[in-house]
C-alpha cells in the first residue's frame, strides 16, 4: 500500500512537471508568435484608421482650396472688369488732349477748357494701388443736338468719364445756340504687383 502511494506521488509529480513544461512552452509560443502578430494587427488597424482620417482631412482641405480658388478667380475677374473703367496715364493724356478736336468734330466751339491738377485719391491699400483724379472744366457753344452728341462721344468709351455738373444757357435766340458748361472727371489707375501676390493666371 505504501509503495503504491509513493508511486502515485511520483507519478503526480511527473504529471505536474510535464504540465508545467507544457504551460511554459505554451506561454513561450504565445509570446514568441501570437503576441507579435497581435501587436502587428493592432498597429495595422491603427494605421488604417489614421490613413482614413488623413484621407478624409485631405479631401476636406482639397475641397476648401478649390472653393477658395474659385472665389479668388471670381474676385480677380471682377477686379479686371472694374479696372477697365479707369484710364492709364497715357490714355488719359491722349483723351484730354483730344477734347478740343472732338468738340470741333461735333460742330461745337470750345469756349473754355481748363484742366485741374491731378488729385491723389486715398485708398485702403496706398502701397499697391495709385488712383489719380483729373477734372476738366469744359465750356462749348453749339446747337443742343450737337452738344448732346459731343458729350455722348466723350463718354462712349470703356473708361468712365463722369459728368459731375452741367449747365445749359441760351446764347442766341435767333440761331438757337446754347452755351454748355460742364465739369467732367476721369480717373487713372496704377496697380503695383508684389512678388508675394497670388498668381491667379491659369
Amino acid at each position: 500500500m505504501m509503495k503504491n502511494l509513493i508511486r502515485l506521488q511520483d507519478f503526480s509529480r511527473k504529471n505536474v512537471a510535464a504540465v508545467t513544461l507544457v504551460l511554459i512552452a505554451a506561454i513561450a509560443i504565445y509570446n514568441w508568435f501570437i503576441t507579435p502578430h497581435s501587436n502587428y494587427i493592432m498597429a495595422a488597424e491603427k494605421y488604417t484608421i489614421a490613413s482614413r482620417a488623413m484621407e478624409k482631412t485631405g479631401k476636406i482641405i482639397e475641397s476648401e482650396l478649390k472653393l477658395k480658388q474659385k472665389k479668388l478667380d471670381e474676385f480677380a475677374g471682377r477686379f479686371d472688369s472694374a479696372k477697365q473703367e479707369f484710364f492709364d496715364a497715357e490714355t488719359a493724356k491722349t483723351f484730354l488732349a483730344g477734347i478740343q478736336s472732338q468738340a470741333e468734330k461735333n460742330k461745337c466751339v470750345v469756349d473754355t477748357l481748363k484742366f485741374s491738377p491731378a488729385k491723389q485719391i486715398i485708398t485702403a491699400d496706398t502701397n499697391n494701388i495709385d488712383i489719380q483724379e483729373y477734372q476738366v472744366n469744359l465750356g462749348v457753344v453749339g446747337q443742343y443736338a450737337d452738344i448732346v452728341m459731343l458729350l455722348d462721344s466723350l463718354q462712349n468709351r470703356k473708361q468712365k468719364v463722369w459728368i459731375d455738373n452741367i449747365k445749359l444757357q441760351l446764347k442766341d435766340v435767333s440761331t438757337g445756340e446754347l452755351v454748355c458748361d460742364a465739369v467732367m472727371s476721369l480717373y487713372t489707375l496704377k496697380v503695383t504687383e508684389n512678388m508675394n501676390d497670388v498668381n491667379t493666371q491659369k
